[in-house]
């Protein structure tokens, strides 16, 4: 019912002084007493058993179906209790110092509990709930030993064997993103991070970052130590004064390169005990190429073709450019089983002009050489025009010269040079004697046919023009001689006449040695007839 209040206090008009107006009650006061008296009984709900102990219900008629808000000691309903009031309020407070015992409801929140059990109890059923605090231990009947709680997609709390924690490790067999910035900490110096940008990753140590591999107690396979250099197969990478140390007891090791997987083909880096170092290419048609600055320089074709400045070397070695051998190098040329060698070597005395260049040939000694004035000595280490041994072809500024020696003893017919065509001798220059050489053109009757006497040349000889001139070349001046273009006419044989008629024409006055003998037997012959 509503609640009453009274409007007079009568008591405190007996306490009045007689004669006082105030003490007199009126008839309205009374009156208004009673009307207030009948309004609270008016509102009082009609229940037999209702019982209201130290509460109080405000603006509401007993017996009505909804009640207004309210503090109760004890509240008890046969109903449902419905709130009205709007989302997120809280339609039933119970303070937090206040322990209820027992409180069996079907529905809270608006979700339904599947087993109800009681507030308090040690093991609640599944509920839906804003906040749960608790004191002691809770326990999941569902989820995997040593797993991490946490909210699925679905927001309810699971747990799985991808990500546990027994209290000592944390393991997972999926990534761990961290953000840009964000460190995975082993101390405040040891640590991996993604790189700003997100685009890489960073880890930091001012120690020694080691690499391990294998079951049971893995065993270290590569680090990276303080300075930055990296070993593999070492524990001391900086011992080899390398950036990057690869060590091993095999009898092979290899670094490799492979650009095709499919075929295995690439290069690689060997070393193993017999063979020192090998720079090498894998199976197939792979050429071994050096590119300094990236341009190629060298190339070792799969053939075993070394080539430099050619990217297509056709021999053993293929050089496009020069070639230097520098100090006393040697420069050796091997035959086919090595038991004989020709080689080149420099043995000049140092500083310019001083260079001396000498073919020799294994357990024949020197054969020839070029000195440093340029002189070609073939079978005598001595410069000479006259030499007592070998083939000089001697050079300086103003004259050129060939000397060929024969050794004392030497018997005459032996040739100083030798002419040839098609392999066949047509001339030559031998020793007559120990003070001459002859001139000699192939004459043998083997080469000859149709051998006859000669016509006579009388004719021939009256026709030559016998002139006498001075040279433009030098100014000299010859007094008996002839004109290639007069002589041609006459003696064809005895000219030379080059196909480019820009060259020079010559003449070969032994030619006309066959024609004036000739001509002397024709003359001798008259005389003879005329008795002179």
């Amino acid at each position: 019912m509503s609640q009453y209040t009274k409007s007079t206090n009568f008591a405190t008009k007996d306490n009045l002084t007689p004669g006082d107006p105030l003490k007199i009650v009126r008839g309205t006061e009374i009156d208004t007493e009673y009307n207030n008296i009948a309004t609270a009984i008016a509102t009082k709900t009609d229940n037999a058993s209702a019982a209201i102990t130290g509460g109080t219900i405000n603006a509401t008629t007993i017996g009505a179906t909804t009640a207004s808000t309210g503090a109760f000691s004890t509240l008890s309903a046969t109903g449902a209790i419905t709130s009205t009031l709007a989302t997120g309020t809280a339609p039933l407070v119970i303070a937090s110092t206040t322990k209820v015992a027992n409180l069996n409801v079907d529905s809270l929140d608006g979700a339904d509990w599947a087993s109800p059990a009681a507030l308090g109890s040690t093991t609640p059923a599944a509920v839906s709930a804003t906040t749960l605090t608790t004191s002691s231990t809770v326990t999941f009947n569902g989820g995997t030993a040593n797993g991490v709680a946490y909210l699925n997609g679905s927001k309810v709390v699971t747990s799985g064997s991808a990500l546990t924690f027994d209290g000592t490790n944390l393991a997972t067999t999926g990534d761990i993103s961290l953000g840009a910035g964000k460190l995975l900490k082993y101390s405040s110096t040891s640590y991996i991070t993604p790189e700003n940008n997100v685009s890489g990753a960073e880890i930091s140590t001012t120690g020694v970052i080691t690499f391990l591999t294998g079951s049971g107690t893995p065993t270290e396979r590569a680090r990276i130590d303080s300075s930055g250099n990296f070993g593999i197969g070492t524990t001391s990478p900086s011992s080899y004064s390398a950036k990057l140390a690869v060590v091993s007891t095999a009898a092979d090791t290899r670094i490799a390169v492979v650009d095709d997987v499919a075929s295995g083909r690439g290069g690689y880096l060997r070393s193993n005990f017999s063979d020192a170092v090998i720079l090498g290419t894998t199976s197939g048609v792979r050429d071994l190429v050096f590119s300094p600055d990236n341009t190629e320089r060298m190339r070792i074709s799969t053939t075993g073709n070394v080539g430099i400045g050619t990217s297509s070397p056709s021999a053993k070695l293929d050089v496009a450019g020069n070639v230097q051998i520098r100090s006393t190098g040697v420069f050796y040329l091997n035959n086919s089983d090595n038991t004989n060698q020709y080689y080149w070597q420099n043995i000049g005395a140092t500083g310019a002009n001083n260079a001396t260049l000498i073919l020799s040939r294994t357990n024949a000694g020197e054969t020839l050489r070029v000195d440093s004035s340029g002189n070609l000595l073939a079978g005598t280490t001595t410069a000479s025009n006259t030499p007592s041994q070998g083939i000089t072809l001697m050079q300086n500024t103003s004259v050129g010269s060939i000397g060929i020696d024969h050794a004392n003893g030497t018997t005459s017919g032996n040739g100083y040079m030798n002419f040839a065509y098609n392999g066949s001798a047509i001339g030559s220059i031998t020793q007559d004697g120990t003070t001459a050489v002859q001139f000699n053109t192939t004459s043998d009757q083997r080469l000859k046919e149709n051998i006859t006497d000669a016509d006579s040349a009388s004719t021939l000889i009256d026709a030559l023009q016998v002139r006498k001139f001075d040279w433009k070349a030098g100014g000299s001046h010859q007094r008996y001689g002839f004109v290639a273009q007069e002589l041609v006419t006459v003696a064809p044989e005895a000219v030379h006449q080059p196909a480019d008629p820009e060259e020079m024409m010559a003449v070969d006055y032994s030619k006309l040695v066959p024609m004036l003998v000739k001509e002397i037997q024709s003359l001798r012959k008259r005389l003879a007839d005329a008795g002179i």
